[in-house]
């Protein structure tokens, strides 16, 4: 969060401090962020504030922790080629394999419908694997 509430044009001043601290006699630390936020009087541009939201989100999900990895790629082709029509998967199929772990996400299916709906495609029932990675690309 801290990249995000950092931002001046939120009109935040933070104050960050790594917390650490020994627990009894033991060797165990327990370790934390501790961030207070204090609003300024500044006024606040809310194009501003989507630019950065945009551009932290960017950052976490596409370079820090991206959901689509090589090995995710790998398992997205290696199960679209080994299914009964390798060329697409119906969408229900395409989902439970690009989305695995979709508990983890809670991106159910209902979710999947919607966002394709913006997503362009060669057909209207199924996914190729490139589609399929597209998609994921571009979504996560």
């Amino acid at each position: 969060l801290v990249p995000l509430l950092g931002n001046s044009a939120l009109g935040f001043e933070l104050t960050v401090r790594q917390l650490q601290r020994s627990v009894s006699d033991t060797p165990v630390c327990t370790h934390g962020t501790l961030v207070i936020c204090r609003k300024t009087r500044r006024v606040v541009d809310p194009s501003l504030v989507a630019l950065q939201e945009e551009r932290v989100m960017h950052t976490h999900f596409q370079v820090t922790v991206p959901f689509l990895t090589s090995s995710k790629e790998a398992r997205v082709r290696q199960a679209f080629s080994s299914s009964a029509t390798p060329d697409s998967l119906s969408l229900q199929e395409a989902y439970a394999v690009m989305f695995e772990d979709s508990d983890m996400l809670n991106y159910d299916y209902t979710f999947f419908l919607q966002d394709l709906a913006d997503f362009t495609r060669i057909h209207a029932n199924s996914l190729d694997v490139e589609e399929a990675l597209l998609f994921l690309q571009q979504n996560q």
